[in-house]
């Protein structure tokens, strides 16, 4: 994320420095002079207190090689260039790879989007609402709603009076219709004033946290808000709560969200009078939800980054955070004021601890030279939080650069994963963007933010250029691809596995099964749909196991649960091989295989009983909730073989956060779970990934082939694939756990979810001609709806269709075709929504054959073309509320 900061632009010189109302400069300090010695300054090395600067000198010297480094990819890009001033961008990466950038325009916050690879998508459009001075805008993605949220400083009746306010934005861009959804949300209101607000979103709980500048206790003190993200509106989540309240200033927030640790970590900058008024930065860590009124929201009261005995009294100011999946560590990047005076800022950074007080690493010079360097912005390299493995690990602080012939934009990449050999740096700097030096020219903020395409970075920045006819300010930006991708061979001769996941004793010794064997509809009960969605979405009455009695809709939907189930628990059996494996506990409180079984040390020892029975169903189900299938989706649809290869790769390196492995025929018609656990380089780019399938328990010759030369796959006759066939993906088990989640029935549901129980093709049509389904007259998918999704599931037959409502209204007209079945058979139509099942049951589809039905949104009407069976299939509607 960037960071916000006072600037003054001195005239004549290229400098940038920070002012701060109120703070006490420390007394000029004249660097050492250069004695020719042996440079004793490297950069990226670690350390636990400052050094003195010594001469430049190339990277190569200090580190003994030369490292990749990232580089600018294409063409500089116009985000926001008219005759008027375009300033303070800040940018998120949303769902499906589409970025937001936000910026002022004159006192207003607009909106701009990109592609994945940096092209304009849409024109600009305003986000704040009212005629009053808008400023200081963030952006963050709440990735499993795929929504923006945008937060900024709003001038209250332009009295001076500021206040925090915030807009939610779809993450995709809207062919047609508003860019923004719900209302424009008022974050904090008080009558002193809130400023530089700071942004990260949890998408585990559909929630956010601003952090701000608050004046109400005093000089400048550290507050923040949660925001709860719903899928057609935000709202206040909880009460205004303190950060940090110290008597002296304190400024400048950033927050980041730590996925694989649940929480935020906070940094701010404060005004340390000890020896003498400088700032220091301080951390803290926040829960991941809202606690409750009065109580304490910090995992632990603000620590400093670098304690105040490490070093000299010099300023530290304006930090950026990020956090690295892999190594479960936040970077905070900072500008340090070397000279003492404002003349020669660097930049540091240091590692901290994704849980408790502590540092995670020394000090890391990141940029240091006699000129000045500022305004440090830092992302994590693979886009949003829940896809790990996208890109490279790897870190990128962007600062600028301020030297007396040019001034410039800049990135550093840093290694993700702490290196105990001491070197940090991932690559060389990398020039982003040079300008002239002197007053005429000036460039300010950077930001940054990671991408799932390939690991590449996306930099945007403020650029101004002056001359007789005034000063003219643009948002401008540039791809960068990453230097530091995964090589296979590299990785596998120098880092072995740890993930040391066997079939005996790790994987269940009975084979996947069906309904059939066993009394299949005491596998889901309402205890489980009270623990997967709470007790007031899915009881009509009661709110426990014992006297909850589902809703219509509830009960339906679990009942559709057992339709799929007949198909295979290949799902489940994967997720919960991979839970024991963890060491994780089910929500009854039982962990071991010994909790479950009496006298099981294994997973191997186990046998099929009512617990592991209950165990695997309440897992596959979770396939079906968008927390789970979004994510996993995503990867499907946006990383080729080689690309998932790597990821696995990565893990089985890792083993903290491990994925099941999900396989598919090309046509996508029948997908199945399995479970990773070993590689083997087989020599010419080809890899085997040796892997627990549940079809077949105990069989360890079992493998994928991978070529990573054609980016190709082949596990058996049945499933294979390449880059276009899309039918491999990865989830990862921990996209399971954060209860409740969202419901497809909920009452207060965004969307409706078709699909059919055994066979035949959909296309959906809503009232505006916008289509989503499969097209029997040209054999081919086609998606014309905004942010509908076609999801593939494991044991089941087809894919359900995602549609949000709110889009247009009007019933849907959906055919269901046999084009692609030899045989007659016969299925069910199922649409899901909020607060109903409904669909026609036992429809007799003939190879070939077309069969036309509507479907109202809110699930009431219902009809089937006349004419086109002797009987009329027989409908079925569970509506909460309503008796049929």
């Amino acid at each position: 994320m960037k960071t916000r900061l006072f600037f003054v632009m001195v005239l004549g010189a290229s400098l940038t420095m920070l002012v701060t109302p109120g703070a006490a400069a420390p007394p000029p300090e004249t660097p050492e002079p250069p004695d020719g010695s042996t440079p004793q300054y490297p950069l990226g090395q670690e350390f636990d207190e400052p050094l003195a600067k010594e001469y430049p000198f190339d990277l190569k010297d200090a580190v003994g090689q030369s490292i990749a480094s990232v580089n600018p990819q294409g063409e500089r890009i116009d985000i926001a260039v008219t005759g008027d001033d375009e300033m303070d961008p800040s940018v998120a990466l949303c769902a499906y790879d589409q970025y937001l950038i936000a910026y002022v325009l004159d006192g207003e916050i607009y909106g701009q989007r990109l592609t994945s690879g940096g092209d304009l998508l849409g024109g600009p459009f305003l986000i704040s609402g009212d005629s009053y001075e808008d400023t200081q805008p963030d952006v963050a993605c709440e990735w499993a709603y795929n929504r923006f949220v945008v937060v900024w400083r709003h001038n209250f009746g332009d009295s001076g009076d500021y206040d925090i306010r915030a807009r939610g934005v779809y993450g995709g861009h809207q062919t047609s219709g508003s860019q923004l959804y719900g209302s424009e949300l008022t974050v904090s209101d008080d009558e002193a004033n809130e400023e530089r607000p700071a942004i990260a979103c949890n998408i585990n709980e559909h929630t956010c946290l601003v952090a701000f500048e608050y004046s109400g206790t005093g000089s400048g003190d550290i507050y923040a808000q949660r925001v709860s993200v719903g899928g057609s509106d935000i709202s206040k989540d909880g009460d205004r709560f303190t950060i940090s309240t110290y008597a002296a200033e304190e400024h400048n927030p950033d927050v980041a969200w730590g996925g694989h640790d649940d929480n935020y970590l906070v940094a701010w900058q404060y005004l340390h009078d000890d020896p003498s008024s400088h700032y220091r930065i301080v951390v803290s860590h926040v829960y991941d939800t809202e606690q409750g009124t009065g109580t304490e929201e910090r995992q632990h009261v603000g620590a400093w980054l670098i304690n105040p005995d490490e070093g000299s009294n010099r300023h530290q100011s304006v930090p950026a955070v990020a956090y690295s999946r892999d190594d479960q560590n936040y970077l905070v990047a900072f500008q340090y004021d070397y000279s003492g005076d404002g003349s020669d800022y660097d930049i540091r950074a240091r590692r901290y601890a994704g849980t408790g007080a502590t540092t995670a690493s020394g000090l890391i010079y990141v940029a240091s030279s006699f000129d000045n360097e500022s305004s440090p912005a830092v992302a994590y390299s693979g886009g949003p939080e829940d896809l790990p493995g996208m890109g490279s690990d790897q870190f990128l602080v962007t600062y600028v650069h301020a030297g007396s012939t040019a001034t410039e934009v800049r990135g550093r990449p840093i290694k993700g994963t702490h290196d105990a050999s001491g070197n940090q740096l991932d690559g060389d700097s990398v020039q982003i963007r040079t300008t002239g030096s002197g007053f005429n020219y000036g460039i300010f903020g950077p930001d940054v933010t990671g991408s799932v395409n390939n690991g590449h970075y996306l930099v945007v920045w403020e650029d101004m250029i002056g001359g007789f006819a005034g000063y003219d300010y643009d948002v401008l930006g540039q791809m960068l691809s990453s230097g530091a991708s995964v090589y296979l061979p590299l990785i596998l001769d120098g880092y072995p596995s740890v993930f040391d996941f066997r079939l005996n004793p790790d994987g269940y010794s009975f084979r996947n099964y069906g309904n059939s064997s066993h009394t299949y509809q005491d596998d889901l009960g309402a205890g489980d749909l009270i623990n997967m969605f709470g007790s007031g979405t899915v009881c009509a009455s009661g709110s426990t196991p014992a006297d909850c009695v589902l809703t219509s809709a509830a009960e339906a939907w679990r009942q559709q649960m057992f339709t799929w189930m007949n198909g295979g628990h290949c799902e489940g059996m994967a997720v919960t091989s991979l839970r024991f494996f963890k060491g994780q506990t089910y929500y009854t409180g039982d962990t071991t295989p010994g909790d479950f079984q009496t006298g099981a040390q294994a997973v191997y020892d186990l046998g099929r009983s009512q617990a592991i029975d209950n165990y695997i169903a309440y897992y596959f189900a979770l396939q079906d909730v968008e927390e789970v299938w979004q994510p996993t989706e995503f990867i499907r649809h946006n990383s080729t073989p080689k690309q998932q290869l790597e990821m696995v790769l990565q893990e089985l390196q890792s083993g903290k956060d491990p994925y099941s492995l999900n396989i598919y025929d090309p046509a996508l018609t029948v997908g199945h779970a399995i479970v990773p656990y070993d590689i083997e380089d087989r020599g010419g780019g080809i890899y085997r990934l040796y892997v627990y399938d549940n079809n077949d328990p105990g069989d360890d010759s079992l493998y994928i082939t991978f070529d990573t030369n054609n980016d190709t796959w082949t596990y058996d006759s049945t499933f294979w694939g390449n880059a276009s066939t899309k039918s491999l993906s990865l989830s990862r088990i921990s996209l399971r756990t954060g209860e409740p989640f969202t419901a497809p029935f909920a009452a207060n549901g965004s969307a409706v979810e078709f699909f059919t129980t055994n066979g035949g093709d959909l296309l959906i049509t809503n009232s505006r001609g916008q289509r989503i389904g499969y097209d029997p007259a040209t054999g081919q998918m086609v998606n014309e709806i905004p942010e509908a999704h076609v999801v593939y599931l494991r044991g089941v037959s087809g894919p359900k269709y995602w549609i949000p409502l709110g889009k247009v209204d009007g019933p849907y007209r959906v055919t269901v075709s046999g084009e692609n079945i030899s045989a007659q058979v016969d299925t069910n139509l199922v649409m899901v929504g909020p607060g109903y099942v409904v669909g026609f049951e036992d429809i007799p589809l003939r190879p070939s054959q077309a069969l036309r039905m509507s479907l109202s949104a809110d699930g009431r009407e219902l009809a089937f073309e006349e004419g086109q069976l002797e009987q009329a299939p027989r409908m079925f509607q569970a509506i909460d509320g309503v008796e049929r």
